[in-house]
């Protein structure tokens, strides 16, 4: 799998919105497509074979509107359902994680209410759980670059 930088592929924003709005909800999508990515942060990843986007990973400077403290964020970790449990989802996240360390961040957050004992796999901390979005109870985690 090739991992490329939205800026550098920006025809597969739209397949990417559409796949986003499909996985969570009409907003994510909107505020992903608004998004200035000619910068560090936000930054979003894609991860293609054969020239065919799969999937995604994003860096954002605020991924959950009720901790606006805590920044930036790993969001947006997506496969294509039928690339999914093939690695490509670890890949991405790892790939940005990777990313977020050579820009000098410290520590990354993330939310999830479907994958905390995959990033804690990857050594992400348990932090809290908390509803949000009247829909999920979410658990929020940190990396802390060493």
């Amino acid at each position: 799998m090739e991992i490329i930088p939205l800026k550098e592929a920006p025809e597969f924003l739209e397949t990417i919105a559409e796949w986003h709005r499909n996985e969570w909800w009409d907003e994510w999508a909107l505020f992903m497509q608004s998004c200035d990515y000619s910068g560090w942060i936000p930054a979003l990843y894609i991860g293609c074979i054969d020239g065919k986007p799969i999937g995604t990973s994003l860096l954002m400077e605020e991924d959950m509107t009720t901790r606006k403290d805590l920044t930036p964020w790993l969001a947006g970790v997506y496969v294509i359902p039928e690339e999914r449990r093939k690695w490509y989802g670890t890949i991405l996240a790892h790939h940005a994680m990777m990313q977020a360390k050579e820009l000098g961040i410290p520590k990354l957050w993330l939310y999830t209410h479907t994958a905390r004992h995959i990033y804690e796999t990857l050594w992400w901390e348990y932090v809290s759980s908390e509803e949000y979005s009247d829909e999920w109870i979410v658990d929020i985690m940190t990396y802390i670059f060493n």
